[in-house]
């Protein structure tokens, strides 16, 4: 367990499939049709009515490449600094060397009089060795790519903002392992206002364009290409509701949202390759639709989902498939609710083919690399 400190862990937060997103405004404002109360607007459950005040008018999206990768974080509050994953700080080992081996002074001169003295830097940690199956994989060395900065709750999600920030606005060079992550080349205008068939249909078409720009990135990442020379898939874009950036406290000087809202209202389009769900198009209105039980099953436990959960107990050993199958079911509880909804199904309908899938798929890696291992070794 990592040594407490003054730092407070501040995790990126989740982004969530489009047709989620729509089902959590749908039940906000179905829930709030039947309360009139001032103090409705304090219910932590659903979207609040201010959120939804806010999307009465179209709003615009900006995207930005997601890349493949492990989630990442550098914070800091005063001197002290600490390097985090998704869910927790991390020491100066594995992903930590990014930021202690060569680059802490570099992070720590973030830290100066008059300005922010506590804010996380995350970004996505890729390159050799992190995934498979993508253009970083291809690269020889790692390097975090920074598509955000909290400062008292605010977002930084604006590149050139961004660079202003870990430069001190031009005064100091970035590390070479660390880059901005830059806005993908197109937008998109969403009007989430209504969910009358007219206005989904609108919406349907607005879908359509971002589909066809994530199977282009399914087969070739731009940004990769452009700044590394190298050709291969990258896995899809994260849409930023970039229509509520303001210049507000603490940081006026920036574009920045708020962290809450951000989360309600971001949302990601994977490729085909790297869907945690097997459904057919990259961003959905409504949620894929399972006819039983198994079904159900195999719509949620794609190889890129059992990859995932492989990669998070540390890898195929059969010691470990308990913990394998305990995060893909709690994994796909957290991401699949609307899912088994549409079905008609319950999770005892449907843990017992999810355990039977992703056991068989676990073992079946487990001894594939024990034989690989086994060969590996007599050939030396």
């Amino acid at each position: 367990m990592a040594e407490h400190t003054g730092i407070e862990f501040v995790a990126w937060k989740e982004i969530t499939l489009f047709h989620n997103l729509l089902k959590n405004i749908k039940t906000a404002r179905d829930y709030f049709a039947t309360r009139t109360e001032a103090g409705a607007d304090d219910c932590s459950e659903v979207i609040a009515p201010s959120v939804l005040k806010l999307i009465e008018k179209p709003i615009t999206f900006k995207a930005k490449v997601k890349l493949h990768g492990s989630n990442f974080g550098v914070a800091l509050c005063g001197d002290e600094l600490r390097a985090q994953s998704r869910s927790q700080f991390i020491d100066r080992s594995g992903m930590g060397r990014i930021v202690f081996e060569k680059n802490e002074a570099y992070w720590k001169s973030l830290v100066v009089p008059g300005g922010p003295q506590i804010f996380t830097v995350y970004g996505e940690y890729c390159g050799k060795g992190v995934q498979k199956g993508v253009a970083l994989a291809q690269l020889n060395s790692v390097f975090m790519a920074v598509f955000g900065i909290d400062i008292g709750g605010r977002l930084v999600v604006e590149p050139a903002e961004i660079e202003a920030f870990l430069t001190k606005n031009g005064t100091v060079k970035l590390p070479n392992d660390v880059l901005v992550l830059p806005w993908y080349e197109k937008a998109f205008e969403l009007d989430l206002s209504q969910d009358t068939a007219e206005k989904m249909a609108e919406v349907e078409k607005v879908l359509e364009q971002i589909d066809v720009e994530v199977r282009k990135i399914d087969t070739l990442d731009p940004w990769v290409e452009r700044v590394f020379n190298v050709t291969g898939p990258g896995e899809g874009l994260v849409l930023y509701p970039v229509t509520f950036l303001e210049q507000v406290d603490p940081v006026p000087e920036y574009h920045t949202i708020a962290r809450e809202l951000f989360g309600h209202l971001a949302f990601k389009a994977k490729g085909e390759k790297h869907r945690v769900v097997a459904a057919q198009k990259a961003v959905t209105i409504a949620p894929e639709k399972a006819s039983g039980a198994e079904a159900f099953a195999k719509l949620m436990c794609p190889e890129p989902r059992l990859e995932q959960g492989a990669s998070t107990v540390g890898g195929y050993d059969p010691k470990l498939v308990r913990d394998f199958l305990a995060w893909m079911i709690k994994d796909v509880q957290k991401e699949g609710q609307h899912e088994l909804e549409a079905s008609k199904l319950t999770w005892r309908d449907v843990t017992g083919p999810i355990n039977k899938l992703a056991s068989a798929w676990y073992l079946q890696k487990a001894k594939e690399h024990s034989k690989s291992s086994e060969t590996s070794s007599s050939a030396q």
